[in-house]
C-alpha cells in the first residue's frame, strides 16, 4: 500500500498524470483512511467463505475518484496492477434493496423504513437509479459509513445533486441542505483544528482527530503484498 501510494505520488508531482484538478497530495492521510476502510469492508462481510482484506476493493474510493478523466482514473488502476498483482475491484456494483438496506455492491446503508423521507420528486422517473451512478453511490455509502466528508466535483449539470437526493431517498433519510455564496469561508463548511493553549505553536488537540486502532492498521499493512 505505501508503495502505491509513493508511485502514485511520484507520477502526479511529475505531471505524468492527474493533470486535470491539479495539484495532487498523496500521504499519510491517505493510507490511514484506506487501512479504515479496508477494515470496515473486513469487518462487513463477516459471512464471506475464506474472507480477507481487499485493498483492492477500497483503492478507488480513495485514488481512482479523485481523478477528473477516465484516462487518470485508468491510470490509477494500472498502477495498483503493476504494485499488488491483481485489479482493482468494486467499480461496478449490483444494486439491491430488502425492506432494512439498500446495497451498493459490497456496501450498503441502513434504511429508515419508520419516517417517510422528506425529500421527494415532483417527477418520479427522476428517481429512478441509473447505471452510470452506481460506482458514485456506492462511494457516497461507504462515506456515509465511515463519517467522512465528501466532496462531489463534475460540470453544471452533470447529476451532482440528484445523486445525494437519490441516496438520501432510497435510505429514508432527511437531506438537509443550505446555499453557498463566495461571502462564505471555507471554515464555515470544512471547519479547521482547535489549537491547544498550551504556549506551543502547532500544537493540537489529539482526541479531536479521527480514531484509527493501531494494531489493526499494522495488521493491514502486514498483510499487504
Amino acid at each position: 500500500m505505501i508503495d502505491f501510494n509513493v508511485l502514485v505520488e511520484e507520477e502526479l508531482a511529475g505531471h505524468k498524470f492527474g493533470n486535470k484538478g491539479a495539484p495532487w497530495e498523496c500521504n499519510l492521510r491517505d493510507l490511514t483512511r484506506w487501512c479504515e476502510a479496508t477494515i470496515f469492508h473486513y469487518n462487513s462481510n463477516r459471512t464471506e467463505k475464506n474472507r480477507e482484506y481487499r485493498p483492492e476493493a477500497l483503492v478507488n474510493l480513495l485514488y481512482g475518484d479523485r481523478m477528473r478523466t477516465l484516462f487518470d482514473k485508468d491510470r490509477v488502476k494500472e498502477i495498483f496492477a503493476s504494485v499488488f498483482g491483481r485489479k482493482v475491484t468494486g467499480t461496478e456494483p449490483i444494486m439491491y434493496l430488502n425492506r432494512d438496506r439498500v446495497y451498493f455492491g459490497d456496501v450498503f446503508v441502513d434504511k429508515n423504513v419508520n419516517v417517510k423521507p422528506r425529500v421527494q420528486c415532483a417527477d418520479k422517473t427522476k428517481s429512478l437509479v441509473l447505471r452510470s451512478q452506481l460506482s458514485v453511490l456506492r462511494s457516497l455509502s461507504y462515506c456515509v459509513n465511515l463519517g467522512w466528508m465528501s466532496i462531489l466535483v463534475g460540470t453544471s449539470g452533470c447529476g451532482k445533486s440528484s445523486v445525494v437526493k437519490t441516496l438520501a431517498n432510497l435510505a429514508g433519510r432527511t437531506l438537509k441542505t443550505f446555499p453557498v455564496t463566495s461571502a462564505m469561508d471555507t471554515t464555515d463548511i470544512l471547519g479547521g483544528f482547535e489549537q491547544v493553549s498550551g504556549g506551543r505553536i502547532g500544537v493540537f488537540d489529539i482526541t479531536k482527530l479521527p480514531r484509527v486502532d493501531f494494531h489493526k492498521f499494522v495488521d493491514v499493512l502486514r498483510m499487504s503484498p
